[in-house]
C-alpha cells in the first residue's frame, strides 16, 4: 500500500493475474474489517475506508466493463 496524501495506491502480486479482480476487492475490504477489530475492537472501525474502496472499484470496473463492450 503506497500513501500520497489522500491518495492510495495497493499493488497485490499475491497470486497474480489468477483470479477474479472482484476476489481482491473482496480480500481488501474483509481485511479492513479485520485489521480494525485487531487494532480498536471494533470490525466496523474501518467501514468508511472500504465503503470508499468499493465505490471507487465498482466505478472503475463499470467504466472497464463498458470500454470492454466497445471493442470490436
Amino acid at each position: 500500500m503506497l500513501a500520497d496524501g489522500m491518495h492510495f495506491t495497493g499493488l497485490d502480486f499475491d497470486e497474480f493475474c489468477q483470479y477474479d479482480p472482484v476476489f481482491d476487492a473482496a480480500h481488501f475490504i474483509a481485511h479492513a474489517g479485520y485489521l480494525g477489530l485487531l487494532l480498536s475492537g471494533s470490525l466496523h472501525r474501518f467501514d468508511p475506508l472500504a465503503k470508499c474502496f468499493s465505490a471507487t472499484y465498482h466505478s472503475i470496473e463499470v467504466i472497464r466493463t463498458h470500454v470492454k463492450a466497445r471493442k470490436p
